[in-house]
């Protein structure tokens, strides 16, 4: 009975890990395709939580990917009032500015898959500010680092494909 008992209770255990781990892809992808004789290669990354992270073409690479903010991504911006502050309810794709130049992001990336040329990703976006920072004297509106909001990005290079 005690056996059955523990093996009833790794189950548990190992259900619980197989959940955890199913909400944490690898962000680690590249997808190509040839337009006007060079190729055009977007590149994710597990550090940006999906997030593009280079994308070149003809041998020169148009993205600066310094930190959490300069990726090609998508950012909310709400409560635009006169009286908000900028950034301070600010969802982002690539993580929170606290980020930095680091190698993790708070954004959590849900899924991610591709073929040769087209990239699917679900993000749950992180707040650009913690919920301590400010931006332009304004205190983040936001009580958490991770938003409740979910990003989903599908991106196709080349015309009609």
């Amino acid at each position: 009975m005690n056996s059955i008992k523990n093996l009833a209770l790794l189950g548990s255990w190992l259900l619980v890990i197989q959940s955890d781990s199913a909400e944490i892809a690898d962000g680690n992808a590249q997808i190509s395709a040839e337009i006007n004789h060079s190729a055009v290669v977007i590149t994710t990354t597990r550090r940006l939580a999906g997030a593009i992270d280079s994308l070149t073409w003809n041998g020169v690479e148009f993205i600066n990917s310094t930190d959490h903010g300069r990726q090609l991504q998508s950012a909310c911006s709400f409560d635009n009032t006169p009286q908000a502050g900028a950034e301070t309810y600010n969802p982002t794709e690539a993580g929170s500015r606290r980020d930095g130049a680091g190698t993790n992001s708070t954004s959590r990336l849900l899924e991610i898959s591709t073929t040769q040329n087209h990239l699917y990703t679900r993000t749950q976006m992180a707040f650009w500010l913690q919920p301590d920072e400010r931006s332009a004297g304004q205190l983040a509106r936001n009580t958490r680092a991770l938003s409740d909001y979910v990003l989903t990005k599908d991106v196709t290079i080349g015309y009609k494909q």
